[in-house]
């Protein structure tokens, strides 16, 4: 799908390593990665362990602080994001057509986990309207009531870990065909027991607890929480906003069934998605990067053989984001797109964490340090559970 007329406005974002994006872009630049201690400890000691994954603590009103952790951090993105494109402060923002797509579960599973640890001894009416409710749903209320907007109906979106680019798309079709003045895209992610015994059981999780995206050694995931919200508006649209980012200029995906959980070694899906993309001018490609064994090397693969096409003249820089902040499920697109929209604004690469030992590639420079670059274009892949593919392009704007 290709876009003309989509731009990112406002960015809110919250992960382990900050709880603002210019905070966690200073942390970036440190080459700081999440707490990683030495010992090998068990799943369920892990799972509680808070060096780990969670995020820093945060303010929100005191009416909200009972909600579960994605809430929070939802309503917290929420916040930041509209004050970042001060849409609420113009003239016109209650005649403004808005929408609220949110990416994730539809309720926070440690929340789950706790309405069913504490079903016998309160009352399961209260605690599943405190604990499940639809993250959407939520946020809209919060709009309408606090700020006044004038909502269409909003969507919950769940596609594992390519959530974030499934539920951007939906908000830029919906820009692209005139529909809405503004889009509140977002997605939030927080940890629980269950993602940490399914992954466990999967064998996917680092026994180090060090996330080696693109390295020979890399051995497994390590685990991130967090939420990013964008405001999204037309280029030429009826409010003019504070500033652009960027723009949305092509999203695609591409399924395959090999398996329900692991990558078919042809790289397909990834292929399926490249193949849509436009590559001409690619200044860096932000991979999905989990340092699991099989994605990583299938991944890379699969943009070589694309790539192979264009006969280029140089290697292009890549790299991956979750050594920094760990895998944030549904939100990683969001989160590490945000991330890279920082990287444009100050045309700086940044590089690879704990790379000792760089897969081998043809077209691609893993890049080992933070680098200086005119960042015009980049390319953002995603890929999740049950074939699911996906692949963003962001431009800048004006050029």
């Amino acid at each position: 799908m290709n876009f003309n007329n989509v731009s990112i406005t406002g960015i809110g974002t919250i992960s382990a390593l900050g709880t603002e994006l210019n905070h966690i872009n200073e942390v970036l630049h440190q080459k700081r990665s999440l707490p990683i201690p030495t010992e090998k400890i068990a799943l369920k000691k892990w799972a509680k362990d808070p060096r780990m994954f969670q995020c820093p603590d945060f303010e929100i009103p005191k009416k909200f602080r009972h909600l579960p952790t994605s809430h929070k951090m939802s309503l917290y993105t929420l916040k930041q994001a509209l004050e970042d494109s001060g849409l609420p402060k113009r003239d016109d923002f209650k005649k403004l057509k808005g929408c609220v797509i949110w990416g994730g579960p539809t309720c926070d599973l440690s929340g789950g986990e706790s309405y069913y640890q504490k079903s016998s001894s309160q009352n399961k009416k209260d605690l599943l309207h405190s604990n499940l409710d639809h993250l959407s749903h939520f946020l809209s209320l919060v709009l309408r009531q606090e700020y006044g907007a004038n909502l269409k109906p909003h969507l919950t979106v769940l596609a594992a870990c390519s959530t974030s680019h499934h539920a951007i798309s939906l908000g830029a079709m919906l820009i692209e065909q005139g529909e809405l003045d503004w889009v509140m895209v977002g997605a939030s992610d927080a940890i629980s027991l269950t993602t940490f015994s399914g992954f466990g059981a999967l064998q996917n999780i680092s026994p180090n607890r060090k996330c080696k995206s693109l390295d020979q050694k890399r051995d497994g995931l390590v685990f991130g929480e967090g939420s990013s919200c964008w405001i999204m508006e037309p280029l030429n649209g009826p409010s003019k906003p504070k500033k652009v980012y960027a723009k949305i200029s092509q999203i695609n995906f591409g399924l395959e069934s090999y398996h329900m959980a692991i990558p078919d070694p042809s790289g397909i899906g990834h292929k399926r998605v490249i193949s849509k993309m436009d590559l001409d001018n690619i200044d860096y490609v932000k991979v999905h990067g989990t340092a699991t064994p099989q994605n990583d090397e299938i991944e890379i693969r699969a943009l070589e053989e694309s790539f192979e096409k264009l006969n280029l003249s140089h290697k292009i820089p890549l790299g991956a984001l979750k050594p920094y902040i760990g895998h944030t499920m549904g939100a990683c697109g969001l989160i590490e797109n945000s991330l890279v929209l920082k990287m444009m604004e100050e045309n700086i690469l940044l590089a690879n964490l704990n790379l000792t030992e760089p897969i081998e590639s043809k077209y691609f420079d893993l890049i080992t340090k933070n680098t200086k670059k005119d960042i015009r274009k980049v390319l953002c892949l995603s890929a999740a559970f049950g074939g699911n593919y996906s692949g963003l392009t962001l431009e800048k704007v004006g050029l």
